[in-house]
Formats: structure tokens, C-alpha cells, sequence
């Protein structure tokens, strides 16, 4: 996937790409209308951070490295 997006000098910009699959063209342009914009992005992205969060959330280490805390930890 492509996009070409040009912004002035300090602007900024969310961009949100849907994607998806359904068995019929219909239903696929009903999902993108149902999707469409940052606000509606923003809650099956919250539920993919919960999910991760979940499973990730079960194990913690430490080490005397943050680095490699971070990696083991959240990556």
C-alpha cells in the first residue's frame, strides 16, 4: 500500500487505511463507510492494544538492561 501525503513544515495529520474482506462488494463498502475516519479507528485499534496488553501483560522481566526490558516486555 501507497500513499502520497504532502504536509507543510511542523503540520500534522492522522491517517487511517482500512482494511478488510467480505463476500460481496456491498458489504465491503458498508464496512469502509462503518470505519471511516480517526474516531471509528480508534476503537477496534483500543481493542487491539487491550488484547495485546492481555497476552503480553502475563509475563514481566527484568533485567539490568531497560532495552532489553523493553524488548522482552512489550515487543
Amino acid at each position: 500500500m501507497q500513499a502520497r501525503l504532502e504536509l507543510a513544515e511542523g503540520a500534522e495529520r492522522e491517517i487511517v487505511f482500512v482494511l478488510g474482506a467480505r463476500d460481496s462488494t456491498a458489504e465491503a463498502i458498508t464496512l469502509v463507510q462503518n470505519q471511516r475516519g480517526v474516531g471509528a479507528a480508534r476503537v477496534p485499534l483500543g481493542e487491539v492494544w487491550k488484547f495485546w496488553d492481555e497476552k503480553l501483560g502475563l509475563l514481566y522481566a527484568e533485567t539490568p538492561d531497560a532495552a532489553m526490558d523493553g524488548l522482552m516486555n512489550r515487543w
